[in-house]
């Protein structure tokens, strides 16, 4: 069985690269990292098909709250993580779709978890 691939973006983040260090520490992980300063690092996240791409919140900061969407739009099977140092929890955002032909699944889709 393969490795599961993680894939850490980071532009001016210390703490994801301390991520991606330890990370790479486990032989049971395959981890890749990249510099969001990279013009292509989104385009490259579809060919990687990484199954969870690590992102710090604070640089959602610097490149904007539409870098999830756009590493969703790219690799649409990943988890996005979202850390913080000043934060407990992890934000994780996954794509999905939902097909929705009436107002009854409409709301559903919007109340169910």
């Amino acid at each position: 069985m393969a490795s599961p691939r993680i894939l850490v973006l980071y532009g001016r983040s210390l703490y994801a690269q301390a991520i991606e260090t330890l990370l790479k520490k486990r032989d049971e992980l395959d981890v890749i990292g990249l510099d969001l300063e990279d013009k292509d690092t989104l385009r490259r996240v579809a060919s990687i098909h990484p199954e969870a791409v690590i992102v710090d919140h604070n640089d959602l900061r610097l490149y904007g709250d539409s870098l999830i969407l756009q590493v969703l739009n790219e690799s649409s099977e990943a988890k996005v993580l979202c850390v913080s140092p000043n934060q407990s929890g992890v934000d994780v955002y996954r794509k999905s779709r939902i097909e929705v032909t009436s107002a009854d699944e409409l709301v559903e889709s919007i109340t169910s978890r």
